[in-house]
């Protein structure tokens, strides 16, 4: 059993935005590292764009396995409860960390998002600092809080100095 868990910077593009099945990955689809991992790349994203990461190396699964289980994702972020898939997966052969092609494992996915349900059940005053204000944007899922404290939330980055104490916090 495998569990992967992202906390990404990118939002997941909610099914009625993106269709993994029939359009091409971008890398303001869903996060890069998870796409690596099926050997998907951004098409317009040159590889050498950033040193610091190199997720070519970084397939470990088939690439015709990604879509289904971004689907699902799409389908647990439908819910509003949590993003979290799980599915059966078969390595590919990867060379660079050693791991042998035919090895089945259960792999879940969880990926830090907007959860409604929550949203829905938070206090009026901590509502109003959390959740998009427009009507329109607090129903896309893919949409963050524009300004104040917590710009950006749930999607914070790791590095660069966007955390600090109360973004933890409420994270």
């Amino acid at each position: 059993r495998i569990v992967l868990f992202y906390t990404s910077s990118v939002p997941l593009q909610p099914s009625t935005q993106w269709d993994p099945f029939s359009e091409p990955y971008s890398k303001d689809k869903v996060n890069d590292a998870l796409a690596a991992l099926f050997g998907v790349f951004d098409p317009l994203q040159p590889g050498w764009y950033d040193r610091s990461y190199e997720l070519e190396r970084n397939q470990v699964f088939a690439s015709t396995d990604f879509a289904p289980l971004v689907a699902a994702l799409q389908a647990a972020q439908q819910t509003g409860k949590g993003i979290v898939a799980t599915a059966n997966l078969t390595t590919v052969s990867n060379a660079w960390w050693g791991i042998p092609a035919g090895w089945t494992a259960s792999v879940t996915v969880a990926y830090l998002d907007r959860l409604r349900q929550w949203e829905q059940r938070l206090r009026p005053e901590m509502r109003e600092l959390l959740v998009p204000h427009s009507e329109e944007d607090a129903g896309d899922l893919s949409k963050d809080v524009s300004h104040g404290p917590f710009r950006h939330f749930p999607h914070y980055a790791t590095a660069g100095g966007e955390m600090n104490a109360e973004r933890a916090n409420v994270l």
